[in-house]
């Protein structure tokens, strides 16, 4: 009778089964001992929900960061761009605009993913350099500050979002673990009561909605 957990299953959802089974299993005296391992789980479940927690904030700071230091990025950058377009003359096919530039623009970089802006910044600034404009100097050093700061959130963007696939991983394990414990706590209750089918069910159940009786009960609405 072993109960199946389904795969989509959240820490949410098996931590509040592992509570209603480790009650189950309290309420008999004669398997009130089976409850330990289910409450130790309980606290394994508790820590990844924390950890998993914790990663999914990253992921959501790391987002963030990264859009608004790539947008502070973009309007340093459409800023040089003006002053460099008035250093060739107002001419985009002149230098120093063409040599740096190189038909580039500013309105392009905002829809291009984190690796083609990490490779348009470095062009730029490689042809930047091998223009040697020295009154472009100080700008330039702004914005390699600025870029190199988008390229580190970029990173921690990428490294937060694998993590927390790292957890979704852990989480599918938890499932089968919870099956698993679920079979050697079935075994016991028929060794210490044979026979017992029914309470096999009504404490080890996923679903609380064991009869008629309880689905009305489970039904009721709760006090807010």
């Amino acid at each position: 009778m072993a109960y199946d957990i389904r795969d989509s299953a959240s820490l949410e959802f098996l931590r509040e089964y592992v509570q209603g089974c480790a009650a189950g299993l309290e309420a008999y005296d004669e398997l009130a001992a089976l409850a330990a391992p289910w409450l130790t789980f309980f606290a394994r479940l508790t820590t990844a929900r924390d950890e998993r927690d914790s990663a999914r904030f990253q992921r959501v700071r790391t987002i963030r960061r990264y859009k608004v230091l790539k947008a502070k990025l973009l309007a340093e950058l459409t800023a040089l761009s003006g002053n460099v377009y008035l250093l060739s003359g107002k001419d985009a096919a002149k230098p120093p605009y063409a040599t740096i530039f190189k038909g580039r623009k500013v309105e392009d970089l905002k829809h291009l993913g984190f690796n083609n802006l990490k490779d348009q910044g470095n062009a730029l600034f490689a042809a930047a350099d091998s223009a040697n404009v020295a009154v472009l100097g100080p700008a330039l050093s702004d914005l390699r500050q600025s870029f190199d700061r988008v390229v580190a959130a970029g990173e921690a963007k990428k490294a937060a979002r694998l993590a927390l696939i790292t957890h979704e991983t852990a989480r599918a394990g938890l499932v089968v673990a919870c099956e698993e414990l679920g079979e050697s706590a079935e075994a016991a209750i028929l060794a210490a009561l044979p026979g017992r089918n029914d309470l096999v069910r009504l404490t080890l159940s996923p679903s609380l909605e064991s009869s008629p009786a309880d689905k009305k009960e489970n039904e009721e609405p709760v006090p807010q």
